[in-house]
C-alpha cells in the first residue's frame, strides 16, 4: 500500500537541512572574502618591494652608464696618446708633460 502524499510544504527536516546548508555557505564565503584579502595584503607588500627594487636597479643602473661614458672617454684618450706617440717625437713631447730634466735641457739650447 502507497503512502498517501501529505501536503508539499517542506517538513521540519527539510527546513534544518536548508539552514545547515546556508549558514555552511556562508561560512565558506567568510573563508573565501578571507583568504583574497591575505593574497591581496600579500601581493601589495611584493608590489611595494618589487617597486622599491626597481628603483634601486635603477639607480644602479644609471651609475654604471655614467662609469662606461668616463671610461669610454679615457680609452679614447689613450688612444689618441698612442696614436700621436707613433706619429712624431714632436707629439711626444706635447703628450708627456715636461719635466724638470726636460725643461733644464730647454733652458740649455741657446735662443737667437
Amino acid at each position: 500500500m502507497a503512502r498517501a502524499k501529505t501536503s508539499k510544504s517542506p517538513s521540519a527536516s527539510d527546513e534544518e537541512r536548508k539552514e545547515r546548508r546556508r549558514a555552511a555557505n556562508r561560512r565558506s564565503a567568510q573563508k573565501s572574502r578571507y583568504r583574497e584579502m591575505v593574497l591581496m595584503d600579500e601581493l601589495q607588500k611584493t608590489v611595494a618591494e618589487l617597486t622599491k627594487r626597481n628603483a634601486m636597479l635603477k639607480e644602479e643602473n644609471e651609475a654604471f652608464r655614467r662609469d662606461l661614458v668616463l671610461l669610454k672617454g679615457v680609452m679614447e684618450e689613450r688612444k689618441m696618446r698612442q696614436s700621436m706617440e707613433q706619429t712624431s717625437p714632436l707629439c711626444q713631447r706635447l703628450v708627456n708633460p715636461l719635466t724638470k730634466d726636460t725643461i733644464k735641457a730647454m733652458n740649455m739650447i741657446p735662443r737667437a
